[in-house]
C-alpha cells in the first residue's frame, strides 16, 4: 500500500484549520474577582457581574481599593436588544485548575446541554469542562440602538455625563456541547422571557434545528462596558469601549 504524505503547504493549511476550530488557549485566559483577561490583554469586568445583564445601563462605580462595577438604573428589555444583532463568539477555554475558587464569585451560574442553570464552582466547572461564550452588540449597532430605540437610555446617558455606561458584550459560562451548538450555527434572533433574553440560534445548513439559550443577569460571568465618546446636541456621535483595570 502506498503511504501519500501531504507537502509542507498542505500541512500548514491543516494546522491553520484546525487551530480556528479550536476554543482559545487555556493558557490565554485568566480570571481574578475583578477581571477576565483573554490574550494576555483583553480585560473584561467582573464586579457584581450576576447583577449584569446584555444592554444593562447605569452609573460605573469606581470605588478606592476596591472593584470597579457598574450601579445600574435600568436594563434594555429583549425586545429592544433584539432591534439590532446580536453576535456570539467563541468557545473561550479556560484553565479552571489556575483558578482560585475565592476569585468565582457566589450565586453566578452556567448553562447546561438539557437546559436549565447549575452553580459554577471551580469543582462544578472541571467536571463539566465549561468554556465561556460572548454575546455583543457591535459598537456602530449600540450606537443604532440608543439614536433610534433606546431614546430614554440615550437620554440617562447624556444626564449621567461622564460615568455613564452601557453593557456591550457579556461572558457566559456554559457546558461545551451547548456552546458549540450555539456558536457554529447560523442566523441569531432575540427575543424576552420572563427569565430574561432568549437567543435562538438556527442551525447551519439545510438542518431545521435550532437552539435556544436565555441569559438571566446570573449568567454573566464577565461583562464589556461602552461610553458616549461625542455628542451631537442629544444624538449619540461616537462611542467606545471602556475595560477593566489592572485589578
Amino acid at each position: 500500500m502506498k503511504i501519500v504524505r501531504p507537502g509542507r503547504l498542505a500541512v500548514a493549511a491543516l494546522v491553520a484549520a484546525s487551530l480556528y476550530a479550536l476554543p482559545a488557549f487555556a493558557g490565554d485566559v485568566k480570571v481574578t474577582k475583578g477581571a477576565l483577561v483573554i490574550d494576555g490583554g483583553q480585560r473584561f469586568f467582573r464586579g457584581k457581574a450576576t447583577d449584569i445583564a446584555l444592554g444593562s445601563y447605569g452609573e460605573k462605580k469606581t470605588p478606592v481599593g476596591q472593584i470597579p462595577y457598574l450601579a445600574i438604573e435600568k436594563t434594555l428589555s429583549p425586545g429592544v436588544l433584539g432591534k439590532v444583532p446580536i453576535k456570539i463568539t467563541g468557545p473561550i477555554a479556560v484553565d479552571w485548575s489556575k483558578v482560585s475558587s475565592s476569585d468565582i464569585s457566589a450565586g453566578v451560574s452556567f448553562l447546561k446541554k438539557g437546559g436549565g442553570k447549575g452553580s459554577l464552582t471551580i469543582d462544578a466547572a472541571k467536571g463539566a469542562k465549561l468554556v465561556l461564550v460572548k454575546f455583543s452588540i457591535a459598537e456602530g449597532d449600540l450606537k443604532d440602538l440608543l439614536n433610534k430605540h433606546a431614546t430614554d437610555s440615550r437620554d440617562y446617558l447624556k444626564k449621567e455625563g461622564g460615568d455613564g455606561r452601557v453593557v456591550s458584550e457579556v461572558y457566559v459560562a456554559m457546558e461545551a456541547e451547548l456552546a458549540s451548538s450555539v456558536t457554529t450555527g447560523g442566523s441569531v434572533s432575540a427575543s424576552g422571557t420572563s427569565n430574561g433574553l432568549q437567543i435562538e440560534v438556527a442551525a447551519s445548513g439545510s438542518s431545521t434545528t435550532t437552539t435556544k439559550v436565555t441569559l438571566p443577569p446570573d449568567t454573566t460571568f464577565a461583562y464589556l462596558l461602552h461610553k458616549v465618546k461625542k455628542w451631537s446636541n442629544k444624538v449619540v456621535d461616537d462611542m467606545e469601549d471602556d475595560r477593566a483595570g489592572l485589578n
